[in-house]
C-alpha cells in the first residue's frame, strides 16, 4: 500500500470500483470500497462519493456507465473534489489507449489519480513506469484473450464444446469431458438439434426456398421476435452441420437440419438480395410495370439516404376525402431495420424536377454531352473496325486453306473423304466470317452520329423541357428515368436532404453515373 496521499489533508476525493465479474470476483468491489475506506481515513480524506462497475471488463468504457458519470463529474466547472482514488491501475482501464487519454484529460483538469497498489512516484521517471503499467494491461487483456480463444478453440475441435446462447433450434446438452483437481466432472456445453423446434426450422427453410417472403414465414412460424434476425439464420451453415467458430471451423459438428438442396436454392435467393446484386439488378426494378405505371414520380428512383433501401409510395387517407402522399423507406416499412422519417411525395418530386431542370439547361453539359457523344461514337467505331479486321483475317486465312484444299482434289482425284470433310467445314466457317463481318460493318455505319449545331442542342433541351413541365405522368417518369440513376434523401426536421445522381442517356443507354452535387432542401 501507498505510504503517502498525494492529497493534501481534508481534501474531497472520489473512489472508482471495478470487477469483471465472474465466481471468483463476487465480493470484489465490496473488498475494494473496504480497503479504500481505511485508506481515506488513515490518510485524512474525504470520500465524497463511490462510483462502482460490477461484471463489467476494462477492455472498453462502453458499458461502464458509472465510469463514464465519473468522468462527467470531473467536466463539470463547479466540481470541488480533488481526484481519484483507485485499487489498482487496472481497475480504471486495461485498454491501453482508453486508460492514457481519459488520465490525461483528467490531469489537464488539475485532478490527481491515486492507485493504492501500483506504488508510482510522483515524477517524470513515474509518468514513464504508470505507462509501462497500462502497457502491461492492455497486454494481459490480449494475453488473456488469445488464451481464452485457444482453450475455446481446442474444447470444440476435440469435444465440440461450445459455450453461448445456441440458434434457434438448438439446444445446450452438457458432456463430460474429464476430471477436475478437485475430483469433480469436468463439464462442457454442446449445441445438438432441439427435436421440438427442428421441424419449424424444416419449415422456415422449405417456405423461404418456395418462394415465401420474410413477413410470410415469421407470422407463420414466428421463430424470432425481430424480422432482422431471420438474415442470418438462413445463412447459418450450422443448418448443413457445419459451425464456423471464428477461425475454426467445423466440418461434421452435427447432422444436418436441412436438406443440402433447400439449402442451395435459399443461398440463390440470398445472393439476389444482397444490397450489391440488387444495385446490378436496379435497372429490371426501375422498369417494372408497377413502377412505370405509378402516380409516383420519383418510383423505382428515390433510395432512402439512411439505409440505401428503396422507397415507395403511400398513401394516406383522411375520412375518404383527403389524402396526403408519401414516401416510405422499405427498410422500415417491410424489414423493420430503418428509422428514416417518410418523405413527402410534392416536395421531394418538385425539387427534383427543379435540379433535372438545372441540369437540362445547363450550357456547360450541353457543350460537354456532345463532345462525350462524339467520344463515344470515335470510341465504338474503333473497336468495331479492330473487330472487322480480326474477322476479315480469320476470313483471309480460311479462304485460303480452302483453295489449298481444293487444288489438292483437283490434283489427287481419288483423295481422302477426311479432305472433303475439312473442306464442308471450312466452307461453312467462310461464311459465317462473312456474315458476321457484314453485321460488325453495318453497327459501324450506324455508330457514326450527326454532331448537332448549339441551335438543335437547345431545341432538345426545350422539348425535353415542355414534356418535364406537362401533366403526361408518363411521359415525365421516362424523362426522369433517362437523366436521373439515382436519388437518395431522407428528413431531418422539417428540412429534406439528399442527392441527385444524373446519366446522359443521349450518350449511352447504359453509360455511368455521375455524381451532380449534394441537393439543399
Amino acid at each position: 500500500m501507498s505510504d503517502k496521499s498525494p492529497f493534501p489533508p481534508g481534501a474531497s476525493i472520489v473512489a472508482y470500483l471495478r470487477d469483471s465479474g465472474g465466481d471468483d470476483q463476487d465480493l470484489s468491489t465490496a473488498q475494494q470500497q473496504e480497503k479504500i475506506e481505511a485508506w481515506c481515513a488513515e490518510n485524512n480524506v474525504i470520500l465524497s462519493q463511490i462510483y462502482t462497475d460490477a461484471a463489467r471488463p476494462g477492455s472498453s468504457v462502453d458499458a461502464r456507465d458509472s465510469f463514464l458519470d465519473m468522468i462527467d463529474h470531473f467536466r463539470d466547472p463547479n466540481c470541488r473534489d480533488k481526484g481519484i482514488i483507485l485499487w489498482t491501475l487496472s481497475r480504471f482501464a486495461r485498454n491501453q489507449d482508453d486508460a492514457q487519454f481519459y488520465k490525461a484529460d483528467l490531469r489537464r483538469r488539475g485532478y490527481i489519480i491515486h492507485s493504492m497498489n501500483d506504488n508510482i512516484p510522483n515524477t517524470t521517471d513515474g509518468k514513464v513506469f504508470e505507462a509501462m503499467i497500462d502497457w502491461m494491461n492492455a497486454k494481459y487483456l490480449e494475453d488473456l484473450s488469445r488464451d481464452i480463444k485457444r482453450g475455446l478453440q481446442h474444447n470444440l475441435k476435440e469435444f465440440g464444446a461450445i459455450s453461448g446462447r445456441p440458434p434457434v433450434g438448438f439446444m445446450l446438452k452438457e458432456k463430460v469431458i474429464g476430471i477436475r483437481r478437485d475430483g469433480s466432472p469436468h463439464k462442457v456445453s454442446c449445441w445438438v438439434p432441439n427435436p421440438d423446434l427442428v421441424p419449424l426450422v424444416i419449415s422456415a427453410f422449405k417456405m423461404r426456398s418456395d418462394g415465401y417472403g420474410i413477413q410470410q414465414i415469421h407470422d407463420k412460424l414466428n421463430l424470432y421476435k425481430s424480422r432482422s434476425c431471420y438474415s442470418t439464420f438462413f445463412r447459418n451453415r450450422l443448418y448443413i452441420g457445419e459451425l464456423i467458430f471464428g477461425s475454426t471451423v467445423v466440418k461434421d459438428y452435427c447432422e444436418p437440419i436441412i436438406p443440402i438442396n433447400i439449402w442451395n436454392k435459399v443461398q440463390e435467393l440470398n445472393y439476389q438480395n444482397r444490397p450489391e446484386t440488387r444495385k446490378i439488378g436496379r435497372r429490371k426494378s426501375q422498369d417494372h410495370p408497377k413502377r412505370a405505371s405509378s402516380e409516383f414520380l420519383l418510383s423505382g428512383l428515390l433510395y432512402c439516404q439512411k439505409c440505401g433501401s428503396i422507397m415507395n409510395g403511400h398513401v394516406v387517407h383522411f375520412g375518404g376525402k383527403k389524402r396526403n402522399d408519401y414516401y416510405v423507406c422499405t427498410g422500415k416499412k417491410a424489414r423493420m431495420e430503418c428509422d428514416a422519417l417518410s418523405l413527402p411525395k410534392k416536395y421531394i418530386e418538385d425539387i427534383v424536377i427543379q435540379k433535372l431542370t438545372e441540369y437540362i439547361q445547363d450550357p456547360e453539359i450541353l457543350v460537354n454531352r456532345e463532345q462525350d457523344r462524339a467520344l463515344l461514337s470515335a470510341s465504338k467505331s474503333a473497336e468495331l473496325k479492330a473487330s472487322i479486321k480480326l474477322k476479315q483475317k480469320e476470313l483471309h486465312d480460311n479462304r485460303r486453306r480452302l483453295n489449298n484444299l481444293v487444288d489438292k482434289i483437283a490434283e489427287e482425284p481419288n483423295a481422302p473423304a477426311s479432305i472433303l470433310e475439312r473442306i464442308r467445314l471450312l466452307e461453312s466457317e467462310v461464311h459465317r466470317l462473312e456474315h458476321e463481318i457484314d453485321l460488325l460493318e453495318s453497327q459501324a455505319t450506324s455508330t457514326q452520329i450527326h454532331m448537332r449545331t448549339p441551335a438543335e442542342v437547345k431545341e432538345l433541351s426545350d422539348k425535353l423541357l415542355d414534356l418535364l413541365t406537362s401533366e403526361d405522368l408518363a411521359e415525365k417518369h421516362a424523362i426522369l428515368k433517362i437523366f436521373i440513376y439515382r436519388v437518395t434523401a431522407e428528413r431531418c426536421d422539417d428540412r429534406i436532404i439528399g442527392q441527385a445522381f444524373f446519366r446522359d442517356e443521349l450518350i449511352q443507354e447504359d453509360a455511368p453515373p455521375g455524381i451532380k452535387k449534394l441537393m439543399p432542401i
